[in-house]
């Protein structure tokens, strides 16, 4: 099992890619990006951590998985991030599979409330990209 879990962690990126090349271009491009987390019951996970948890679980550790789909709703990328990753956290690493994977430019990124504030603002404004989110009262005047 874990040498089959190593070849797919190896293999990820091309995997990600292969149904791209079969998929025509979206008209008006954009990617949808969200995070959500899943407890654990075990305590053999290199990512499990405490942190935020959705799922009301406070007594166990958790991962955070970042979802990146295109605007027809394809999945285009799964990522698995440590229990205590801030969901802000996880876009960084979106914005530059967008951008070098895809190859995608003057895309516009539609990320949840919270997940795109100042630094994220500015990261997708050096790759040409714009965004949409819902913002909280107090990032509004910014």
């Amino acid at each position: 099992m874990y040498a089959n879990r190593a070849w797919l962690a190896d293999q990820q990126t091309h995997i990600e890619q292969g149904p791209q090349r079969h998929t025509p271009p979206a008209p008006s491009p954009g990617v949808v990006y969200d995070v959500s987390s899943s407890y654990l019951e075990g305590r053999c996970n290199a990512l499990a951590d405490w942190g935020y948890n959705r799922n009301g679980k406070r007594a166990k550790r958790h991962i955070v998985i970042g979802v990146l789909c295109d605007t027809a709703g394809r999945p285009l990328s799964v990522e698995v991030f440590r229990g205590n990753t801030a969901d802000m956290a996880t876009v960084a690493p979106q914005i530059k599979k967008v951008a070098e994977r895809c190859g995608a430019q003057h895309v516009t990124f539609v990320g949840g409330r919270g997940m795109i504030i100042h630094a994220q603002k500015e990261e997708l404004a050096a790759h040409g990209m714009r965004y949409i989110t819902a913002l909280a009262t107090p990032h509004i005047a910014h």
